[in-house]
């Protein structure tokens, strides 16, 4: 299993990636990672997870989406890759077998935490 990390603080929150969900990060109220960065697109781009590992699809956005410094316009991610979309940096680190969305360092999980504005949920396939 996989996390994208929503910043590079250690108590950032971190999102676990399940198989057959989709997360979309962008400025939109109606993404799964809400970005509070006027660079970003409103759905900026979207990561899917499988069991085979973790896709990044850029949604159109104006700017791009890039993976380690690299701009790219889909891209198989790999634990360590950095994702910038506008400002904001997310990055994919692997996870261990736990449920839900977790701050760093807390065991308590958590529905729908705010981070400086920044809400996050997940959605099913």
């Amino acid at each position: 299993m996989f996390r994208l990390m929503i910043d590079s603080r250690a108590t950032a929150p971190q999102i676990v990636l399940h198989p057959n969900v989709a997360v979309l990060i962008g400025r939109d109220k109606l993404c799964d990672v809400i970005l509070d960065d006027p660079s970003a697109s409103r759905v900026h781009c979207r990561v899917v997870a499988d069991d085979g590992g973790v896709m990044l699809y850029d949604a159109g956005s104006r700017w791009g989406t890039f993976v380690n410094g690299k701009r790219v316009s889909e891209c198989n991610l790999k634990p360590g890759d950095r994702i910038k979309v506008g400002e904001s940096t997310l990055q994919m680190i692997q996870a261990n077998n736990i449920d839900g969305l977790v701050f760093e360092g807390q065991s308590e999980h958590l529905d729908r935490p705010s981070v400086s504005g920044n809400g996050i949920r997940q959605r099913n396939l």
